[in-house]
């Protein structure tokens, strides 16, 4: 196993950790509230130009570990505030700049950093279909890209089919793309949506859902053998609310459990993970 590897490795223990076992796994985004709606939904990404989102986020990361020395404990959680905002319409297809706010850390133990600001915001600039997929995009080139790349991909719209969809349906959502940053992995789960009913989320009505991610991350060192790839269960359960209007994200909430196994011939105490990234409740701003 590389050296590079275990600098890496090393790296995203203390970027990404913490030890205490969270409370139980919520069931769903804090301040939501039950409501009813149609029996079936067409659900289309459709805002008009000048549509905006704010959604304050948090995300938080507890590891622990059993070394051959001592138990590793740690956690590490931050707020930010993150924007979606849409900068035009031509036809069917938006125009949207995405902003991953700067995190604000608020939660580190055992080593406290209250009030500590990093990973300066980032920007995306792209154009989304009606069905709420990203056709395209361009990154500002921000060193938070890494981080807004693992937690976004949990939101990811698999394509609104173009008829109604009917409480209970379930759409497959398969997931590919960055693993924690610091890793070197890459995510390769199934996380299909469930349309679970409704809920008004800041005062809108919102269709929610929820997915069931299972899968796993897949750890190729550099200059690693095959037998060195290493893969890790990821388990997950995420909730997630679109605006029934305008087809616009008011809200999500991933818990995600997972371990950072090091490749190589010498086993050695494999870190677990426990994250949470919540987005929401979100509030919508016409134009």
């Amino acid at each position: 196993m590389s050296r590079r590897w275990v600098a890496a490795a090393t790296l995203a223990l203390a970027a990404l950790g913490c030890a205490r076992r969270g409370p139980p796994e919520p069931t769903g985004l804090p301040g939501e509230q039950a409501a009813d709606g149609p029996v079936e939904l067409t659900l289309a990404y459709r805002p008009p130009a000048g549509a905006r989102v704010a959604c304050p986020a948090l995300v938080e990361t507890l590891v622990s570990a059993v070394g051959p020395d001592r138990p590793l404990q740690q956690t590490l959680g931050g707020d930010r505030v993150d924007l979606e905002e849409v900068t035009g319409v031509e036809g069917a297809t938006r125009a949207v700049r995405l902003t991953f706010g700067e995190t604000k850390w608020n939660t580190s133990f055992p080593l406290p950093a209250p009030q500590v600001r990093d990973l300066p915001p980032t920007t995306l600039v792209g154009r989304f279909d009606e069905a709420g997929k990203l056709l395209d995009g361009t990154p500002d080139g921000s060193v938070t890209q890494s981080m807004a790349g693992w937690v976004r991909q949990f939101d990811a719209v698999p394509g609104w089919p173009a008829r109604p969809l009917r409480r209970g349906e379930t759409l497959p959502r398969p997931l590919r793309g960055p693993g924690p940053p610091g890793t070197g992995s890459t995510v390769e789960a199934a996380a299909p949506l469930t349309l679970t009913g409704y809920a008004r989320v800041a005062g809108r009505l919102c269709a929610r859902f929820r997915s069931d991610v299972r899968g796993h991350l897949v750890y190729v060192p550099p200059e690693a053998r095959e037998a060195e790839t290493a893969r890790s269960v990821l388990r997950g359960t995420s909730w997630l609310y679109f605006d029934v209007e305008t087809g616009m994200r008011l809200g999500s909430l991933h818990t995600l459990h997972y371990a950072l196994p090091l490749p190589g011939a010498k086993p050695g105490p494999v870190p677990e993970f426990r994250a949470t990234f919540r987005s929401g409740p979100c509030r919508y701003e016409a134009p």
